[in-house]
């Protein structure tokens, strides 16, 4: 009997740890904002994924309805360079820090304090180029490193 309620407690232990893990520790991504300028498309993104590996995950997957929204706005210039920013603590003035700032978000509080997730640069060949900080993935057309 003892050995029942031993792993029943372990298998809710895990459970719960394993629910703490995906909606605390790893929350899912949101999208906050698309900004469109002449060097991009800009995406803003709340709880961006943890790992480079994840990131381009979301990319991939999150691509077709980023473009579809894109689309709806009448926003044709989908090819290129996207790049994808971190919501942190919201938008800003423009101030002293190292912001940026999208033209078609009405002042004051149009500028993001500038935490690049990944920039993704894309060639009409169809090879996509990840780049992280701290590291830099390459596509080719068939979705081959």
């Amino acid at each position: 009997m003892k050995k029942g309620y031993l792993y029943t407690g372990m298998f809710i232990a895990m459970m719960t740890g394993l629910l703490v893990y995906q909606y605390l520790i790893n929350p899912p991504t949101n999208l906050v904002a698309l900004h469109s300028s002449s060097d991009g498309i800009d995406v803003v993104v709340i709880d961006p994924p943890v790992t480079h590996e994840k990131t381009i995950t979301w990319w991939q997957k999150s691509k077709p309805e980023l473009i579809n929204q894109l689309t709806q706005r009448g926003i044709s210039r989908l090819t290129g360079r996207w790049y994808i920013w971190d919501y942190g603590e919201g938008y800003k003035p423009l101030g002293k820090e190292d912001r940026i700032c999208f033209q078609d978000k009405p002042a004051p509080n149009n500028c993001l304090d500038k935490k690049v997730v990944m920039w993704i640069e894309e060639s009409e060949e169809g090879n996509t180029r990840f780049t992280f900080e701290d590291a830099v993935y390459e596509r080719n057309a068939a979705g081959k490193p």
